[in-house]
């Protein structure tokens, strides 16, 4: 088999696995859920845009409402702001959000929640992973759930159905990868009035495009053409 032949013969199998991924439709990219920080953190070559919920002024052991259902960068909430998250974050609920100091029913610093069941996480540009810590007050054990949705902040694109927080207020770490772009995570608990509380969110920069199989695939097949020139002789004459 000449090198043409075998170029050509690749070529046209990557075509025919890509037309069959798609007709099945196939996902592009690989959506799976992050074990730990440190794994999360190796997805991102290294720390990531981090929100700890610091910006918020509040004495150690108490709690107060944050005055807001949507929290941004630019939100002014109970008189503070803006400034309050990151800018291209958004956490929402509809029942509003409540702010915890250090110390609050074990809270191991300042912490945010939902007074409501759940608390929404929408990242302004898609990212490709990110990750938070959950936990529940002391002496209210909970189980949590989260939702994970693509960059159109409307198709689901994965679960993580049942999250351990026990009644100790010890955090436990949930996160998500996907390198086709996460929009928003939505995080629930349907045992009581208010939210998991999270901390410490962790998540990469603006997702970028990465090429699906059939581009990759031309594109190998373009510089194997290109080494077979450069390596064939030159006609005679």
């Amino acid at each position: 088999m000449t090198f043409a032949t075998s170029v050509r013969r690749t070529l046209a199998a990557g075509l025919l696995a890509t037309g069959v991924a798609a007709a099945l439709g196939a996902p592009m990219a690989n959506a799976a859920s992050v074990a730990d920080r440190v794994t999360l953190q190796s997805l991102l070559g290294g720390f990531g845009v981090t929100e700890n919920f610091e910006a918020f002024s509040i004495a150690p052991g108490e709690a107060t409402s944050a005055g807001c259902a949507v929290l941004s960068s630019t939100s002014i909430c109970s008189t503070q702001g803006p400034g309050l998250v990151q800018p291209g974050l958004e956490i929402s609920a509809p029942g509003g959000l409540q702010w915890d100091g250090q110390g609050y029913f074990g809270a191991p610093s300042r912490e945010l929640l939902a007074n409501d069941t759940a608390l929404t996480i929408d990242f302004a540009s898609p990212v490709t992973a990110a990750g938070f810590d959950l936990r529940a007050f002391v002496g209210y054990a909970a189980t949590a759930s989260i939702e994970i949705y693509a960059s159109d902040d409307t198709t689901q694109i994965g679960s993580i159905p049942t999250i351990v927080l026990a009644d100790d207020g010890i955090p436990v770490f949930a996160g998500w990868q996907d390198a086709a772009g996460i929009g928003r995570i939505v995080v629930s608990q349907p045992q009581y009035g208010w939210s998991p509380i999270i901390d410490n969110l962790e998540y990469s920069a603006a997702a970028t495009a990465t090429p699906e199989p059939a581009s990759a695939a031309l594109l190998g097949v373009g510089i194997a053409l290109a080494a077979w020139r450069r390596r064939r002789p030159l006609r005679a004459g």
